[in-house]
């Protein structure tokens, strides 16, 4: 299996576990519908939204467009290109925090979850994990969107920071 193989089903993994939690992804959306199509020249538009659906099969995401901070002609222009249907994996990234940003009250959080205590070093969770308590390590990971999947050095989401988290509001 090549490398680009590897990636892109490792964020579909991620990405089909992370839709009840209302990721935030960026987007490239490409418009293969328009006249330019025969010159090669293709309307791309950039935005963010919210997954809510993957096409497994397709390798595809749907998302709600997030429109705040847009001029009136951008969120049209998003809005249109959303609704037109899939956007393929390979131009979705999701908004992702690294484990080393855990505040102390997350950890406390996550620490009630396990008979053993765990600790973050280095973005890497260190600790014993029970097998039972895995799916519930999981799910608060995905619940604060960490990065649990290396998908930030990969070049496979965008790291979250405090000035540009979509997650506070």
């Amino acid at each position: 299996m090549t490398k680009e193989k590897e990636n892109k089903d490792l964020l579909l993994r991620y990405l089909s576990m992370a839709i009840p939690y209302n990721v935030v992804v960026s987007c490239i959306i490409i418009d293969y519908n328009t006249e330019e199509k025969e010159k090669g020249n293709h309307p791309t538009y950039k935005g963010d939204g919210t997954l809510f659906l993957i096409d497994k099969l397709s390798n595809r995401a749907c998302i709600r467009p997030i429109l705040e901070g847009k001029s009136y002609r951008e969120k049209v222009y998003f809005e249109q290109m959303c609704n037109k249907g899939y956007i393929a994996i390979e131009n979705v990234k999701p908004y992702l925090r690294p484990l080393s940003s855990m505040t102390e009250r997350e950890l406390d959080e996550l620490n009630c979850l396990c008979y053993h205590n765990i600790s973050v070093q280095d973005d890497v969770l260190c600790g014993h994990i029970c097998y039972t308590e895995i799916i519930d390590v999981q799910n608060f990971l995905l619940r604060y969107h960490f990065d649990f999947m290396d998908l930030i050095p990969k070049g496979l989401a965008i790291e979250v920071g405090e000035v540009d988290n979509p997650y506070k509001g």
